[in-house]
């Protein structure tokens, strides 16, 4: 703090010592204190005389009041406002009896050395109050100063009062930053606190809808690389939860402020605090790191998947021991070493403890760098991968059905924004932190300045003459940039949600919900894919009843009917909520006419469809028995004599 402006040129102080070096004699007659003047800091001296030759910046009692009066600057620090009132009186009112100067204690100027290393580290102490200086002290003395018992004082704000080392405010003992961030005032405040409640409430409810929507059909929906989507939803998830944890009744003072009302900095601390601060740095800062670790996770997943379409390669399950190491011990290591150096710091405006709040390089290094390298990676194979899936979609256009084809070509798309809004969220990031860092110097300075406007508010409205003297912020973050970083950050999440905004979502939704109140749905099950054409011949079952005519009307219907099947694999409803089932292997839904009259044969060799029973007596108008009735038929028949194994077989592939 500057309180006055201190001269580094010391006057050569020719000195005779008396005694036990505590006096020297006085090269000028000793000058008489009236009652007006006699007076340091407003407490009487209890002498007449002084003399102003120890000190080198007053030669009179007007001087020697105005220089005290700067000092009174330090009446803001309260321990170094005790220790150096009793130095500056008996350093410029020493007093002066017989031609003899009384020097003050040595000890006495070495006691201000601590609690007012604000001075040393702001302009550093004039010559004259140099504890080694020899003109100037004297070693075991007694001044009559020292035992005035002058005024005690208090912390300005924003600084106030506290006896935890760990909160001073920069070397000011005994005051720290007072817990609501003084950058801003209660409307902006207020303002943060809407904006945050409302993107941290948004993102928690589209990762958690999105974590419903696996959770819902579990069996089928967590394969991978789907399940990696979840993983991610679930992160962004509990990291928002760590935001909006400081919207319980009277959590988000625990949160950012230490018990004795000032400003978490430098967490954590041994001091019996409460670990509030540590817990929600841990679910967000963590979370934050695994969710941003599993995307390029996922980004490499996609990737491989891409790379082995049209292959029965499973290129991840083998993998996913390795995926869950990278992604849980990766930012375990970083928030480990962010507890190690102790960077946490609590910020009222967000309303949670994060790392370099105060100190950006510990924020650039285990933030933005770490930040900056997922993107670069995960951009890396998203470019990969799309190539990839173009590559296949150009080189097979014949073989591809218009599903598989629009299913790439929306997949591709999807891919896309998601790669650009990742980029222009992170790019918003890393700009917010620029902006910061690189503004971070001018906002302390500003800051510093102000709380030396408000230490010196009476000195300012003395020496100007002009009261009152009101003491503003010239600097201080812009708003704006916080809430653009805010939205970067939630829109992240919400971002990640999005992938499970798809039909197979709605329709395992649609299935979930109609369980739940007893009604079918009506939707054909998963079958395995060998078994599809079985399935097809025992739908026609009923209508090859309804149809019993002549032998050549019989085959041409049935015939008919075959041809109006329709092979596809697309009657499947359980899929993920990704949606990422290609269909590689449909390559049309097509069929020659030659292919078709040949289904009946296919059929009958996988027993979809039997000839006609001859213990019957070979009726020719028969329609053709389905393996169920058959089944159903010797079943009873084998009650009274062995079993047929060849009909056995057929029984029990069937059943």
């Amino acid at each position: 703090m500057k309180m006055s402006v201190f001269s580094n040129n010391s006057v050569g102080l020719e000195s005779t010592y008396l005694g036990v070096d505590c006096s020297k004699n006085s090269l000028e007659t000793c000058q008489s204190l009236n009652q007006s003047s006699a007076l340091c800091f407003g407490f009487s001296l209890p002498y007449s005389d002084t003399s102003f030759e120890l000190v080198t910046d007053a030669s009179n009692l007007k001087e020697a009041n105005e220089k005290l009066l700067l000092w009174s600057g330090l009446r803001a620090v309260p321990r170094c406002w005790d220790v150096i009132q009793p130095l500056l009186c008996s350093v410029y009112f020493p007093r002066c009896e017989d031609g003899k100067i009384s020097l003050p204690d040595r000890s006495l100027c070495e006691s201000t050395r601590g609690p007012c290393q604000i001075v040393q580290e702001e302009y550093g102490w004039p010559d004259f109050l140099q504890c080694d200086n020899n003109d100037v002290f004297g070693d075991n003395c007694k001044s009559p100063s020292s035992q005035i018992e002058f005024n005690k004082s208090d912390c300005e704000l924003p600084l106030i009062a506290t006896n935890n080392p760990a909160s001073y405010y920069d070397k000011v003992e005994g005051c720290g930053l007072q817990c609501m961030n003084p950058l801003f005032d209660q409307a902006e405040h207020d303002e943060i606190h809407a904006f945050v409640a409302g993107w941290a409430g948004a993102a928690c409810i589209c990762t958690f809808f999105a974590m419903l929507s696996f959770f819902i059909d579990w069996k089928n929906s967590s394969k991978y690389p789907a399940r990696i989507i979840f993983y991610i939803n679930l992160c962004f998830f509990l990291g928002g939860i760590g935001w909006l944890a400081q919207f319980f009744s009277g959590a988000r003072e625990e949160i950012v402020c230490r018990r004795d009302g000032t400003m978490r900095l430098a967490e954590p601390v041994g001091t019996g605090e409460s670990p509030s601060c540590v817990i929600i740095f841990v679910l967000v800062y963590y979370f934050l790191m695994a969710g941003i670790t599993w995307f390029d996770i996922l980004s490499y997943s996609w990737f491989l998947m891409f790379k082995a379409l049209g292959t029965h390669k499973d290129p991840l399950t083998s993998k996913a021991h390795r995926f869950h190491l990278t992604a849980w011990s990766i930012p375990f290591i970083l928030m480990v070493s962010c507890l190690a150096v102790s960077q946490i710091d609590g910020d009222s405006m967000s309303g949670i403890c994060f790392i370099g709040y105060k100190n950006y390089v510990y924020r650039l290094g285990f933030l933005l760098i770490p930040v900056g390298i997922v993107l670069l990676v995960g951009g890396f194979f998203l470019a990969r991968g799309l190539f990839a899936l173009f590559s296949i979609r150009k080189g097979h256009p014949g073989l591809l059905s218009d599903s598989a084809i629009s299913k790439i070509n929306w997949t591709m798309i999807r891919i896309g924004v998601f790669t650009v809004l990742a980029f222009v969220f992170v790019f918003i990031t890393f700009a917010a932190h620029v902006y910061d860092y690189s503004h971070q110097a001018l906002w302390e300075k500003s800051f510093k300045e102000y709380i030396k406007c408000e230490a010196n508010v009476t000195i300012l409205e003395t020496l100007s003459g002009y009261p009152p003297v009101t003491c503003i912020l010239k600097n201080h973050p812009n708003l704006s940039v916080l809430k653009l970083n805010l939205v970067a950050l939630f829109g992240t999440g919400i971002v990640m949600s999005s992938w499970v905004w798809t039909k197979a979502s709605f329709l395992n939704w649609r299935r979930a919900w109609y369980k739940l109140i007893g009604r079918s749905d009506n939707e054909m099950k998963r079958i395995r894919r060998r078994s599809k054409i079985i399935a097809k011949a025992f739908a026609i079952r009923n209508m090859l009843k309804q149809k019993q005519k002549k032998e050549s009307d019989s085959e041409q219907e049935s015939d008919e009917d075959v041809n109006g099947l329709e092979y596809s694999e697309h009657t499947i409803s359980h899929q993920d909520p990704v949606g990422m089932d290609f269909d590689l292997h449909s390559v049309t839904q097509e069929m020659s006419s030659t292919w078709v009259r040949n289904v009946p044969k296919m059929v009958q060799r996988r027993g979809g469809i039997l000839p006609e029973d001859k213990s019957n007596g070979g009726n020719a108008n028969q329609h053709p028995v389905c393996p169920y009735e058959l089944h159903r038929y010797y079943k009873n028949r084998d009650r009274e004599k062995d079993t047929e194994p060849g009909l056995w077989a057929v029984s029990q592939y069937v059943s």
